[in-house]
Order: structure tokens, then sequence, then C-alpha cells
């Protein structure tokens, strides 16, 4: 199968993610900081020190999918049963929006690495969630998607 995508939506989707990952550099330095996904509470945090003082931003997610960079495959969310149903609903409407989208209706396909970023801004385009986030944990990311951050 060959992985293509509207190149007006990959562009769109791309500017969206680089203005919201520019603000979160500001606000919580998302480039450097640590983070723990915690997928059956549909959160991502990170954690950082401003002025010797320790902060959490917290935002909620839905998992778009996983990525084994050994492999070169992906996998939806929604076909995934170690992934809380909570956070796959955002994939689950994506392979609904289009069915006759073969990206977004296979569970799993080989895609380059370089394109994987094209397949989260087309969802971003299409789902108007403003940022998105590699969680890597080995030779597997998981992609998130969120809208807000929560500072504490």
């Amino acid at each position: 199968m060959s992985v293509k995508f509207p190149r007006s939506e990959v562009v769109n989707g791309l500017k969206i993610l680089e203005k919201t990952t520019d603000s979160y550099i500001q606000m919580f330095e998302i480039d450097r900081a640590n983070f723990m996904l915690n997928a059956e509470l549909g959160i991502l945090e990170f954690y950082f020190t401003r002025d010797d003082v320790k902060h959490t931003a917290t935002l909620p997610i839905q998992i778009l999918g996983t990525y084994n960079e050994t492999t070169h495959i992906w996998k939806w969310a929604w076909d995934n049963p170690s992934i809380p149903v909570a956070v796959q609903q955002l994939s689950q409407q994506l392979k609904t929006s289009c069915p006759k989208c073969d990206a977004l209706t296979t569970n799993q396909f080989v895609i380059p690495s370089t394109k994987v970023w094209d397949l989260v801004a087309t969802a971003v385009h299409r789902t108007g969630y403003s940022g998105a986030y590699r969680c890597p944990n080995g030779n597997l990311s998981a992609y998130v998607l969120f809208k807000e951050v929560n500072l504490s």
C-alpha cells in the first residue's frame, strides 16, 4: 500500500504543530522536559523546573497509534488492544471519517519514518487537535495528540 496524504492537509497540520510546539517550548520546555505517558488516565505529563521551582504540565491526550522504528510498521490505536479504549476514540473517529482512505482504515502498514509526521499532521488537520508528541519506548513510539495544557 502506498501511503499518501493530501499535501494541503499535511502543510496545514505541520503549521499548526510548529506553532503549538514553539508556544510549548516557551511555556514548559517541551523539547527538554522529562515526560510520562499515562494511557490509563489519558494524560501526558511534562516535568520541568523554572526559577528553582518544580512544575508539571499536564495534557489530556488521545493516542493516534504506534510506530515501530525497526520494522517501520504503523499500527492505529483503534486496533491495538493494549491501548485503553478511552484514548483510542480519536483514531476511531479518523477511521470512520474516510472509509475509502486506505491509510486511515488499514489497521497496520509499513510507512517510512520520514512520512510518520505527515500522517500525524494530517490527523491534526482533520481533527482540530493542536499538538502532537512522540513518546518513545525502546524501538516503539506512541504518537499522541492533545488540545490543551494545564500547568501546576
